[in-house]
């Protein structure tokens, strides 16, 4: 008899041999740093006129509001976030709440335009 060679399975096997436990921990892991990771690039796509603002500023609202208590995550939100605005663009994204006006304003330069 001859023995026939095992299939390796390939990578697509790999992937459809994982557990649940480990789709659902990955899918909560690119959850988690997807979403922060992301509001850069809407803002760059926002600043060449592919997004509206009140489009990304809704939708990026709970972690803008959140980093706003911070002023290191604050100031680490504007750098990221300003880093692919061209020169001569602006993004700003203004939310009131109960306790103060927030602010945030991504430039190229990091010198704010007037409001």
């Amino acid at each position: 008899m001859e023995n026939q060679p095992q299939s390796r399975g390939g990578p697509l096997h790999w992937l459809a041999a994982r557990s649940r436990r480990f789709w659902l921990t990955a899918s909560a892991v690119a959850l988690v740093l997807g979403y922060p990771l992301s509001l850069g690039p809407a803002i760059w796509l926002t600043s060449r006129g592919y997004f509206r603002e009140s489009v990304v500023q809704t939708f990026f609202r709970p972690l803008l509001l959140s980093t706003a208590e911070s002023e290191s995550l604050s100031q680490a939100v504007e750098w990221w976030g300003s880093w692919g605005v061209p020169d001569d663009k602006a993004v700003t994204f203004f939310f009131e709440t109960d306790e103060a006006s927030i602010v945030f304003q991504f430039t190229r330069t990091g010198e704010g335009t007037r409001l």
